[in-house]
């Protein structure tokens, strides 16, 4: 009995324990894992007993640091992811991507759980949040394959603010409005900001093709550009127009034994690749006939040329000594009596470029074998704007008339063989960029000197990435909404332009880039701004195998390297037959063409293609020079605009134009381009006459085939009138 009575009571005992243990559990669970409201509730119902000024400071520090958070964390995401939320985020459109939208939402959120519920707050209209943003540069760092930082602008701007009014009857408090706003802003200042005297430094480069057709293969070399491929396909001669007289030979190069025949380069070159020159060189064996031949180099040419030289551009020609008869087709004509000629061409403006306003006149220095010959002065293609009724728009030709010579230039060049062998050939891009290495940047907070702020710096390499670097700074002035850093810039700047410098301001956390070389050299870039695409030149591909068109366009960035944008359903590209009326949207894949593309940023291309909504946006990097960009049309699409039939190949395409579509809301706003471009000739305001047309591929049994471009006869005019639907 003893036992069992211990027993009993020892069951007692437990029990009761128990009994307090759920107690205790359940006030524990009560306080403190009930609902957050629930706890922030009765946190501010405690509060009140105490201090009702609390519960104002405290609704005042939700909303600062809210609105503080979201700009830290929009300049960071602008830096790594920036270009996903450009388009609505900085617009403040009522979608859910806005970071205006985002921050109401949280603010209302916080208030209508924790405050309301209560009773001590009543909002009395709806929460005002707004975002503002000069960003002058979006992001891509944390992008896969893109891994770039774009910046064009002289001043960047972060402004986040929250406003609303509230009433808290239990506090006898009515119509009391909160805001709260950061607004960072940091800018290039003027030197007189710090006193300075500018210091300017002038930067070279050069970007050089070298291309030895006897073993058929090409490298290009610049700043951050390796390149290396096939160097035929690239020079694309008239394939198989005169198989018996022009043919490759490995070990040998192109060989042309009788007649004058051209090898094309399929790559424009012109002033838009150099603003400071450009150099083309061919070296030719005429061992077959030392005394009956006709070398040289056709450049500057509107049109390349199919047979001969013909009588547009510049033609330097060089024959035997034994030589009696003069060329016509020739601008010079000089004679050698070496076996093996080398023939160079020096191209270099007399004045800085400006290709809106006029023709730059330049020097064509010329050398055979390394002697200098007499120089001769020429004119550089510029552009001439032609009216375009077709689209209610406007557009440039890239073309130029020389009255000297009475000859039409643009931007080609040809090799011109007679009876001798091209070896080998080489194209150089020189460029100068005149930068400033002392920077004055000031940095405000709130229209107040942004004291604490520090700088560093970023090089940004395409595909690379970032890294970052330190600058030297000083504060050398300090206003009454100012702090005004004197920054020395690192020199030489390895890689530049591809390599894209940037100068990042810290202030709590809150990011801005600045690129102070934003607009190093070329006039027609807009302040601010980082880079200008145009496209003047287009070429079109039938791939008889598959029967797929392929429009390719050549792309021209004149600044630091950045993203192209192409919109649309698919591509953004448009076909339109102008003389039966109709318009086709052409849905295919937009892609980079190796064969026609040689100027590649660590060979990645295309970058990326991303989606913004019900809009496709399909990216790539677009480097200094030329890009080769191009939309495939499928078998079906190609049928259907009547190129299914090859014997319309290219006399369909006379009449045929691409169009882009302009996006109103562009996400890259530090690259345009002109959307149309015209297969017509116009009249500019010279009264010259200019002609813009499209070169003529056919790519049949894994050969690239240049056919030709189009003839003048065939181009419509562009003020052509047309029925009242256009």
């Amino acid at each position: 009995m003893a036992s069992i009575s211990k027993g009993g009571q020892g069951l007692l005992i437990i029990a009761i324990l128990l009994v307090l243990l759920i107690l205790v559990i359940a006030l524990i669970y009560r306080e403190f894992t009930m609902t957050p409201a629930y706890i922030y509730q009765r946190s501010v119902y405690y509060a009140l007993k105490y201090d009702p000024q609390v519960i104002v400071e405290q609704l005042i520090q939700v909303m600062n640091a809210v609105v503080t958070g979201y700009a830290i964390n929009y300049s960071q995401f602008l830096m790594n992811e920036g270009i996903t939320l450009y388009l609505h985020a900085l617009t403040s459109m009522p979608v859910s991507y806005s970071l205006s939208n985002v921050i109401e939402t949280q603010l209302k959120l916080m208030i209508s759980s924790i405050y309301t519920p209560t009773g001590l707050i009543v909002p009395e209209n709806n929460l005002n949040a707004r975002i503002a943003a000069i960003t002058g540069f979006y992001g891509a760092l944390g992008i896969p394959g893109i891994k770039y930082v774009y910046s064009g602008g002289n001043k960047s701007l972060i402004l986040a603010s929250a406003q609303q009014t509230y009433d808290l009857p239990s506090l006898g408090i009515q119509h009391l409005t909160l805001n709260y706003t950061i607004n960072l802003t940091a800018s290039i200042a003027l030197n007189s900001a710090c006193n300075i005297s500018p210091n300017t430094m002038t930067y070279n480069t050069t970007l050089e093709c070298i291309f030895n057709f006897k073993t058929n293969t090409y490298t290009c070399t610049g700043p951050g550009i390796y390149s290396t491929g096939q160097a035929n396909s690239l020079w694309a001669p008239y394939y198989r127009a005169y198989p018996s007289q022009e043919y490759w030979q490995e070990g040998v190069g192109w060989v042309v034994s009788s007649g004058t025949y051209p090898l094309v380069f399929t790559y424009p070159v012109d002033e838009l690749m150099g603003q400071s020159g450009f150099v083309i060189s061919a070296t030719f064996n005429v061992t077959q006939s030392p005394n009956n031949y006709l070398v040289g180099i056709n450049f500057l040419t509107p049109t390349p040329p199919t047979s001969g030289t013909g009588n547009n551009g510049y033609t330097i020609c060089i024959t035997p000594l034994t030589s009696q008869s003069s060329n016509n087709i020739c601008t010079v004509s000089y004679t050698s009596s070496s076996t093996i000629i080398n023939v160079t061409v020096i191209i270099t403006p007399k004045e800085p470029i400006n290709l809106f306003s006029g023709s730059t006149i330049g020097t064509a220095s010329i050398y055979v074998n390394g002697q200098p010959q007499e120089p001769i002065s020429i004119y550089l293609p510029n552009f001439h704007l032609i009216s375009n009724t077709i689209f209610g728009n406007n557009a440039y030709m890239l073309s130029g008339y020389d009255s000297n010579y009475n000859v039409y230039v643009g931007s080609w060049v040809a090799l011109i063989l007679n009876n001798a062998a091209v070896i080998n050939a080489s194209v150089k891009y020189l460029n100068s960029y005149n930068l400033p290495t002392n920077i004055p940047i000031e940095v405000s907070i709130n229209n107040n000197p942004a004291l604490g702020a520090t700088l560093s710096g970023l090089a940004v390499t395409p595909t690379l990435g970032a890294k970052s670097f330190s600058i030297n700074y000083t504060v050398c002035n300090i206003t009454s909404n100012t702090i005004v850093f004197n920054v020395q810039m690192p020199w030489p700047p390895t890689g530049y332009p591809t390599t894209q410098y940037l100068i990042l301001v810290n202030y709590s956390n809150i990011i801005l880039a600045l690129n102070p070389w934003s607009r190093p050299q070329n006039s027609m870039i807009p302040r601010g701004y980082s880079a200008t695409s145009l496209v003047p030149y287009m070429a079109y591909v039938l791939n008889k195998t598959s029967n797929e068109l392929i429009i390719n366009t050549y792309f021209i960035n004149l600044g630091v390297p950045t993203l192209l944008s192409i919109y649309g359903s698919s591509t953004g590209l448009y076909i339109t037959n102008i003389i039966n009326g109709y318009e086709y949207a052409v849905i295919g894949p937009v892609i980079p063409i190796s064969t026609l593309n040689i100027l590649k940023v660590n060979n990645a291309l295309p970058m990326h293609v991303m989606s913004i909504f019900t809009f496709n946006e399909t990216l790539y990097n677009l480097a200094t020079g030329y890009t080769v960009i191009s939309q495939v049309v499928p078998p079906a699409q190609t049928s259907i605009t009547g190129y299914g039939n090859t014997a319309n190949y290219p006399s369909g395409l006379y009449n045929w134009v691409t169009e882009y579509e302009h996006f109103p809301n562009q996400t890259l706003p530090y690259t345009y381009f002109n959307y149309t471009i015209l297969n017509c000739q116009g009249t500019s305001q010279s009264g010259n006459t200019y002609a813009n047309y499209n070169l003529y591929y056919i790519y049949a049994n894994g050969q690239l085939q240049y056919v030709g471009y189009t003839p003048s006869l065939q181009l419509p005019s562009c003020q052509q009138q047309y029925p009242p639907w256009w």
